[in-house]
């Protein structure tokens, strides 16, 4: 899948390493990206502020785990390395 005019390679959260996912209607879905483990658990620790009651629907995922979603398999290879 090639990228789209209007979202660059840089800016789709495949292409970073630490993904942000909430469970959303049965699914996972990514709703921030990082470039650091801090930044990321950051990003987490206000998401999760925001939301006390639900903790357990947040979570950090790096790129080398089964649950980051990729939208291109090709960058799987590229940002483990």
């Amino acid at each position: 899948m090639g990228s789209t005019p209007y979202l660059s390679p840089s800016g789709r959260y495949d292409g970073f390493p630490f993904q942000v996912q909430a469970y959303r209607a049965g699914q996972w879905n990514v709703i921030s990206h990082h470039t650091s483990a801090v930044t990321g658990q950051r990003g987490l620790a206000k998401i999760r502020k925001c939301q006390p009651g639900a903790p357990h629907l947040y979570r950090m995922v790096h790129c080398t785990d089964d649950e980051y979603i990729w939208i291109d398999p090709d960058n799987k290879l590229k940002l483990a390395d």
